[in-house]
């Protein structure tokens, strides 16, 4: 796996799918999959509901 493409879920579990079936592979297979889930994570951009903390302390 070369670290300067990037690699889509498929093309990991494609990977994992075509290669050889060792506890290695998989291990690795887990890791890349984490590792793909955690940048994704990453990126998402985090969307806040604010409406109900500006009734709370809304003065009127």
């Amino acid at each position: 796996m070369m670290s300067d493409e990037k690699l889509t879920k498929k093309d990991i579990l494609l990977g994992h799918r075509v290669g050889k079936k060792t506890s290695k592979r998989k291990k690795q297979t887990e890791r890349a999959l984490k590792a793909l889930e955690k940048q994704k994570k990453k990126k998402k951009v985090e969307i806040f509901d604010y409406s109900a903390l500006h009734l709370l302390y809304d003065a009127q």
